[in-house]
C-alpha cells in the first residue's frame, strides 16, 4: 500500500504571479517529492516569480538540512524569484534558504510579500 503524502499543495495565479500554499508536513522523502510537485506547477505556469505561503506547514526539514539540500540539488524553483510567507518563529528557515543562495525574501505578512515581489527589488543570487 502506497503511503499518502503528509503535505498538501494548492496554487492559484494572482495578478500573473503563482501563489503556492503548502500545508501539512514535509520531511524526509516527502520534502523532495513536494519540491518536484512545486517545480511542475512553476514550469506549467512559466513562472519567473512566486509567493510561497508556508504558515500552515508543520514538520519540515531542520535548518541545516534545508541548507544542505538547497546546495546539493537543482530544481527549477531555485531559478524563481520568491517571497516566502511564514510565522515569525520560523524566520530561521527563511535565513537558511537565503544563505544557501536562493533569490528569496521572508515575510510574515502576505500583503507585504505581494508588494515586494511586484516591486522589482529582488536580489539575484546564483546557486553555484
Amino acid at each position: 500500500m502506497e503511503k499518502k503524502a503528509e503535505y498538501q499543495i494548492s496554487s492559484f495565479i494572482n495578478e500573473g504571479i503563482p501563489e503556492i500554499i503548502i500545508t501539512g508536513n514535509a520531511i524526509g522523502d516527502d520534502f523532495a517529492k513536494m519540491l518536484n510537485e512545486v517545480d511542475t506547477i512553476l514550469k506549467a505556469n512559466k513562472a519567473k516569480k512566486t509567493i510561497f505561503d508556508i504558515r500552515s506547514l508543520g514538520e519540515r526539514l531542520e535548518r541545516t538540512e534545508i541548507y544542505r539540500f538547497v546546495r546539493n540539488q537543482h530544481f527549477f524553483i531555485y531559478e524563481i524569484e520568491s517571497a516566502g510567507v511564514d510565522l515569525p518563529e520560523n524566520a530561521h528557515f527563511g535565513t537558511a534558504v537565503k544563505d544557501a543562495g536562493l533569490p528569496w525574501e521572508w515575510f510574515t505578512n502576505i500583503d507585504e510579500a505581494r508588494k515586494w515581489i511586484r516591486s522589482g527589488q529582488i536580489r539575484r543570487v546564483r546557486n553555484p
